[in-house]
């Protein structure tokens, strides 16, 4: 009886592990998938949109990002642009707080140049450029991504009507953000990301960022890259500190 047991449980066992092994072929070769579809288009526009909610201890904030985001790809070089207005609501105790702030982040390929205008002030940050940790979809994506989580297929869903890859990544360390689980949606056809979610260690969402009207392969003018701060803006240099960094989901 006790052999009997134990010749089931080892044929269960490896049964499993041949289920992972297929499985993790399946997720191989999704990605290879998504990666050749991506690489055929060099530029996109869309609308994109972002809410997000944080309850700590003594402070709660939602929040909001709606606006615009640009994208180019030239060889190993990638730059974008996002325009965003962002509305939120910060609690502390019974004290509720709306804020309203405009937000643009220009990538040029080799810094990042995130500018926030809020009551009247400006202040602009410069970074630097991790190729992993672009928006570009590629293997270097891919391999970070299976650096930092365990990676699930999940069945495929319709975004916008038209069908998605949905790639589960739970993060395999301890995140500071308290973000411990990532979905990424990824458009069939174009392999374009088209919604990413983040879930805290008990999988409830606090942050949604989803991409819609895109238009691939269109026009953008070269300038649209291009950072040019006005004259009583300070931007402050943070770009040997931030290369190659892990990113983590921005609080507002």
């Amino acid at each position: 009886m006790v052999m009997s047991w134990m010749v089931m449980t080892l044929g269960w066992l490896a049964m499993s592990a041949i289920a992972d092994g297929e499985n993790e072929d399946v997720l191989k070769d999704v990605e290879q998938r998504i990666v050749a579809a991506a690489e055929k288009h060099s530029s996109m526009t869309a609308d994109v949109s972002m809410s997000a909610a944080w309850d700590e201890t003594d402070i709660k904030v939602q929040v909001t990002k709606t606006g615009t985001y640009e994208y180019q790809r030239i060889k190993n070089m990638t730059r974008y642009r996002q325009e965003l207005k962002i509305k939120g609501v910060e609690t502390v105790g019974e004290e509720k707080t709306p804020f309203e702030q405009t937000e643009t982040v220009v990538c040029d390929g080799r810094f990042i140049y995130t500018q926030t205008e809020e009551e009247g002030r400006t202040s602009a940050v410069k970074t630097g450029v991790d190729r992993r940790r672009t928006n570009r979809v590629d293997a270097a994506m891919f391999e970070r991504l299976h650096e930092e989580y365990d990676l699930t297929l999940m069945p495929a869903i319709d975004v916008d009507g038209r069908s998605a890859y949905v790639i589960d990544a739970k993060a395999n360390k301890s995140d500071e953000s308290g973000t411990w689980r990532e979905r990424f949606y990824f458009d069939k056809e174009s392999g374009v990301m088209v919604r990413r979610e983040s879930l805290d260690d008990k999988d409830k969402l606090v942050q949604t960022h989803e991409y819609k009207n895109v238009k691939l392969d269109v026009d953008i003018d070269a300038s649209r890259f291009e950072y040019k701060p006005a004259d009583d803006v300070t931007v402050e240099d943070r770009s040997k500190q931030t290369r190659g960094a892990r990113q983590q989901p921005k609080k507002p």
